[in-house]
């Protein structure tokens, strides 16, 4: 088992820019990239929906693309759980129903909030590896990551890695 661990590839050393990796392999990701661009024109303005959509993905919570830059938000709000995580961490959950009152507003309790952190953060192995690469581009990142050629890269081939995965679990039921 120690041998598997001492061939994995850290993400952040892999090949990501045109001098980085073959010329061959980099036209090969700019033409699937430029499939991709032309696949989406019209439907999306960098990472947002066009026209904006809201979606309900998990209990109490929702992504609006027109609300808080398309946070992930306490229900139908503009409450992004990113406002009130630092301090739920750092103050308890008392100090932010004194500041933002999401409980009483909005019904949205400590334990929903801690549920959906419990669900996000069991994620295991390649998106597990995801998780931690999104949070490490936006922690190196002022602006947006997805505006930086090197994070995008750094997210599409974890992202491709959990397709693969997915892919092969697939293939295995057949």
């Amino acid at each position: 088992m120690m041998e598997e661990h001492k061939t994995i590839k850290r993400i952040d050393t892999m090949p990501l820019l045109p001098e980085e990796m073959g010329m061959k392999q980099h036209e090969e990701v700019e033409q699937q990239l430029e499939q991709v661009r032309e696949k989406m024109k019209g439907k999306y303005q960098a990472v947002w929906r066009v026209p904006a959509v809201q979606t309900d993905g998990f209990p109490k919570l929702m992504v609006h693309d027109n609300y808080q830059t398309g946070s992930v938000n306490v229900r139908n709000t503009r409450l992004p759980l990113w406002a009130i995580i630092t301090t739920v961490v750092c103050e308890g959950w008392d100090r932010v129903e004194s500041g933002w009152s999401p409980e009483e507003h909005y019904g949205y309790t400590k334990t929903d909030l801690a549920h959906f952190l419990y669900c996000l953060l069991e994620q295991r192995g390649e998106f597990g590896r995801l998780l931690l690469v999104l949070a490490n581009a936006e922690h190196r990142n002022d602006s947006g990551w997805w505006e930086e050629p090197k994070y995008r890269r750094m997210v599409i081939k974890q992202l491709q890695r959990c397709l693969d995965t997915l892919n092969g679990l697939e293939l295995e039921l057949f």
